[in-house]
């Protein structure tokens, strides 16, 4: 058997000079996606979405539930980070567009006293904030503890902790509108100190920055030097005339007056917040009515919390009272 080899054929050359477009398609410029202006709600969202992950990238252990949203601690199954991931319970159009102002609001925050955005997980289609990991409970843990022995010392550097977080908060024209002692989480230090976070913007406001002039608002004679960027006694308003921004929202104990009476308020409402905060960690107690003696118009009973007080210091009683008119 016999086998004919053919010569090969001769290379094929390519000329280039054949693709080279015509002068008028050289001359129409490529499509292009514009890219985001800095300042837009969509350069905000995208840059708040950098870090994106998906829930199947994580285990999971639910730490909490509220009306609203399920609290998990997750770990990244690859990088082993520990973080927490924020879950809305009712998953309608209104409750997105709310995560995803919460998105970007956490991701515009970066202070040692106010909880750390990490990123965003997708979970059925839909974003939700990924947050540190902060392991020592709630302030609230903390004061109703009462093995945990504290010192004047160190009320005041959590009171202070929770001043500065919220000090920033509003140098950044931020209302919280629900502050209280399980929105502050508690950072166990290695010397055995404990660093309060603020937490949980899921009501938080941004204002309007022309109503952003800032100046002390909280009484001077505060004996943390830190407690002093706060607004004038002028009002501050929203930056819509909508109701929304104006409705009664947060927690009744914690609630400012003007917001019980379903008026319109101003970030002062959190400075009252804070008092109520103080009361409770001055005399360890719950802000309950029953237990925290207040005023007809909601504000402190001075002189019937000065009993319960123990020693406290003239100044911190008189800040406390100060806060809650």
């Amino acid at each position: 058997m016999s086998v004919t080899v053919s010569r090969p054929s001769p290379p094929i050359h390519l000329q280039t000079t054949h693709l080279i477009p015509s002068p008028d398609i050289r001359a129409t410029p490529s499509p292009q996606s514009p890219d985001p202006i800095p300042g837009s709600s969509c350069y905000a969202l995208r840059e708040a979405v950098a870090n994106l992950t998906f829930w199947g990238d994580y285990d999971a252990e639910l730490i909490g539930e509220g009306i609203s949203s399920k609290v998990y601690k997750v770990r990244h199954m690859v990088s082993n980070d520990l973080l927490v991931l924020k879950l809305s319970q009712n998953l309608d159009r209104r409750n997105q567009k709310k995560f995803i102002q919460e998105l970007e609001l956490l991701n515009k925050l970066e202070h040692p006293n106010v909880v750390r955005y990490r990123g965003a997980c997708v979970k059925d289609g839909h974003i939700h904030p990924l947050l540190e990991y902060v392991s020592g409970g709630t302030l609230g843990d903390i004061l109703a503890d009462k093995q945990i022995t504290l010192s004047w010392q160190q009320k005041i550097q959590l009171a202070s902790d929770v001043a500065r977080g919220m000090s920033y908060l509003h140098s950044r024209n931020i209302c919280h509108r629900d502050l209280k002692p399980e929105n502050c989480l508690v950072r166990r230090l290695e010397d055995g100190g404990y660093q309060v976070v603020v937490a949980d913007f899921g009501l938080a406001r941004i204002l309007s920055l022309q109503d952003a002039q800032l100046s002390p608002l909280m009484p001077k004679r505060y004996p943390v030097s830190s407690l002093v960027d706060k607004p004038e006694a002028d009002d501050v308003r929203d930056d819509t005339d909508s109701p929304r921004r104006m409705s009664v929202v947060g927690t009744a104990y914690w609630m400012a007056p003007e917001m019980l009476r379903g008026e319109e308020y101003t970030r002062k409402v959190d400075v009252f917040s804070f008092g109520i905060i103080l009361c409770e960690i001055i005399a360890r107690i719950e802000a309950d009515p029953d237990r925290l003696p207040r005023t007809n118009s909601f504000g402190l009973d001075l002189e019937a919390f000065r009993v319960i007080a123990g020693n406290c210091p003239e100044a911190l009683l008189q800040l406390a009272n100060d806060c809650c008119v």
